[in-house]
């Protein structure tokens, strides 16, 4: 199926948006402000207790829309979507991870502590002891801490302006989870208007469904602990069946995935692409992983031993064999269909060239020139750059030009295919973690540097195919980019203001970690344990450059073979499939979706299909978001019941 067509098959039906308007109104902020405000601590409690987290936008927008309703104002679907896309606090658990640092310090092992700088975390024993963010030496941390996420801000939303230009405008990729969000806004927001209000009983059934459905996955999991009880229950998130197959097919991995979510995606993306997609996960789990067994290669046959589970496996298998072939395989699937269709990536350049707020019929609209997003992408990286040059003197020209590679050319790369992931299969593609830490290792040794190098990174963008997906959701609800870009800006030191002091009161309750936290103390050792290794050279593993150039021209010579024999595979599905993010389980459970798509269009017919699926899919999402928010309040509230300062 041509790109094309699915752009076609993803919007036909659709009720299109002309009109482009803000979203940003006084409403839109106050409503904002009550996830920010109230439920920001509910979010941190939860990651300190259980190690989660949940999206607040579909509960949200329920309450903003039913209370606009009482008051006879009813949102607009512009103000619906800047809500529903901002609800979430940004960066809701930031501070902790400054708390961690202080923790890191006092336990690192191989004698790492003695090399940790003081602008990365304090060395003061009093804000150990006193536990308080309230002392001048975390001055320096803090400030870099927020330069930096702030700069990495600015990278992701140019890089999400041009992918816009790029997927949204010139290719019209299908973006598949856009559309469903979309489809959710306009049905809520505009319930009594044509073709909304017909697809709001299908909208509820959905809800329904997914909200009876997750009761019974997700309900045992939080309530019964609470009254110390312990039943069977669905496993969350997969149903493994590993050590059912291992006899057979040693060191390979299958599962289920159990999430209702899952499933859905499957009548959304394309059936081709979900096929790809699977396709994808079984090269790596249950054809590349026996292989690699069989043979002895790699440090996961040395570590595999039967009785493994899926985690365990998946872990062990990308750390030691799949990581670097996966970034071979995804370089390819961004560069190789940008140079096939260079003409739409020149033509989105020159689209750019142009300052304009409106095009033809106001349907495109223009934020910045090609200039000046590159010149705030490359200040961005640059002064992220020089940052970490003056806080690692001696490093030399060599590690310069390494920052300036990753914070550049990766970025860029990364974010043309994740993006491109994400227009065509509504999933992203998994950043592999260790790349930059090996080459750190590397440079380190070769070198003999000071271990500080661990301890700052450059900007490197990977938040630019979100954003991308936000601006595709933003032109369906007809709101303009201006505003979320703007109304992003006004939460966002709100959200950092709001986190310091929930994250300052958690601390002053009780030592994190500790008995009243438990997945601090359950896996901070952990973490410990991992970093240290890293920094001392003691899981030093590195990208064999031999199989991310083999990956990397393997799936440059499928894609030309795609393209010749119009063989209906995605290419960038396939690799997705392949990805950490998207496990066996969970591809082989869109497949599922995508089966029951099919049945359900041989019973009510394609078109019938075509303009409900996206509304059904938005109301399983609705229902399963709202459960767990219900679920996870009841549980956050019992648990904190008993916790008081001391």
């Amino acid at each position: 199926m041509s790109q094309m067509r699915q752009a076609q098959y993803a919007n036909r039906g659709v009720l299109e948006t002309r009109e482009l308007k803000s979203g940003l109104t006084w409403r839109t902020i106050l409503v904002l402000l009550l996830p920010i405000v109230v439920f920001h601590s509910g979010l941190i409690y939860l990651s300190l207790v259980t190690g989660g987290s949940f999206g607040l936008g579909w509960i949200t927008l329920l309450i903003a829309v039913e209370l606009a309703r009482m008051l006879g104002k009813p949102l607009t679907k512009q103000e619906a979507f800047i809500i529903m896309t901002l609800a979430t606090p940004v960066g809701a658990t930031y501070f902790l991870g400054y708390i961690y640092r202080v923790y890191f310090s006092r336990n690192a092992l191989f004698g790492i502590s003695e090399y940790i700088p003081t602008w990365w975390v304090p060395k003061v024993p009093e804000i150990w002891l006193r536990r308080t963010f309230f002392h001048p030496s975390w001055l320096m941390p803090i400030s870099i801490g927020i330069l930096f996420l702030l700069l990495t801000s600015i990278a992701d939303i140019t890089m999400g302006l041009f992918t816009r230009e790029l997927y949204v405008e010139v290719e019209k990729l299908p973006f598949p989870t856009a559309e469903v969000v979309a489809q959710g806004i306009l049905t809520l927001v505009e319930r009594e208007e044509g073709a909304h209000a017909k697809r709001m009983s299908i909208l509820l059934f959905g809800a329904n469904i997914a909200s009876i459905y997750s009761l019974i996955l997700y309900g045992p999991l939080f309530l019964l602990p609470l009254l110390g009880y312990t039943l069977p229950s669905i496993p969350v998130p997969w149903v493994d069946f590993t050590k059912t197959i291992q006899s057979l097919l040693p060191g390979a991995a299958f599962g289920v995935a159990t999430d209702l979510l899952i499933l859905s995606m499957g009548f959304i993306v394309p059936l081709p692409v979900v096929i790809s997609m699977f396709v994808g996960s079984l090269v790596i789990y249950i054809i590349g992983n026996p292989l690699l067994v069989r043979f002895g290669v790699t440090g996961f046959a040395k570590e595999y031993f039967p009785g493994w589970g899926l985690a365990q496996i998946m872990q062990s298998s990308f750390t030691h064999a799949w990581a670097g072939p996966i970034v071979g395989a995804t370089l390819a699937a961004g560069v190789f269909p940008l140079i096939h269709h260079r003409h739409v990536f020149i033509q989105a350049v020159r689209s750019l060239q142009v300052k304009r707020e409106r095009a033809v019929e106001g349907t495109q609209e223009r934020i910045l020139s090609l200039s000046a997003l590159l010149a705030l992408w490359l200040s961005a990286s640059i002064v992220s750059v020089i940052v970490a040059y003056y806080l690692l003197p001696g490093v030399g020209f060599i590690y310069v030009l390494i920052m300036l590679a990753f914070s550049t050319l990766w970025s860029f790369v990364w974010t043309i295919a994740s993006a491109r992931a994400i227009g065509i299969t509504g999933v992203d593609i998994t950043v592999p973690a260790q790349l930059l830490s090996i080459v750190k290792y590397s440079y380190i040794n070769a070198f003999n540097l000071s271990p500080k190098l661990w301890f700052i990174d450059p900007v490197i963008s990977t938040g630019g195919s979100s954003w991308c997906l936000n601006f595709k959701i933003a032109e369906r609800c007809g709101c303009t980019v201006k505003s979320l870009i703007k109304a992003f800006l006004i939460v966002l030191p709100i959200g950092i203001i709001t986190n310091f002091f929930s994250t300052q009161y958690f601390w002053s309750v009780a030592p994190i970690p500790s008995a009243v936290y438990p997945q601090p103390a359950i896996f901070w050792p952990i973490s410990v344990v991992y970093d240290s290794l890293w920094m001392s050279g003691r899981f030093f593993l590195a990208f064999d450059p031999i199989w991310i150039i083999g990956s990397f021209a393997v799936i440059g010579g499928l894609y030309g073979v795609i393209q010749i024999t119009k063989i209906p595979i995605s290419l960038i599905g396939l690799v997705a499939g392949m990805s950490p993010g998207n496990p066996i389980p969970m591809t082989f459970t869109m497949l599922l979706g995508g089966i029951i798509s099919r049945i359900i269009v041989l019973k009510k017919g394609e078109d019938w299909w075509r303009d409900n699926r996206f509304i059904l899919a938005a109301g399983i999402g609705i229902g399963e978001a709202c459960t767990i928010t219900v679920l996870l309040s009841i549980s956050i509230i019992a648990r904190s019941i008993w916790a008081m300062p001391f």
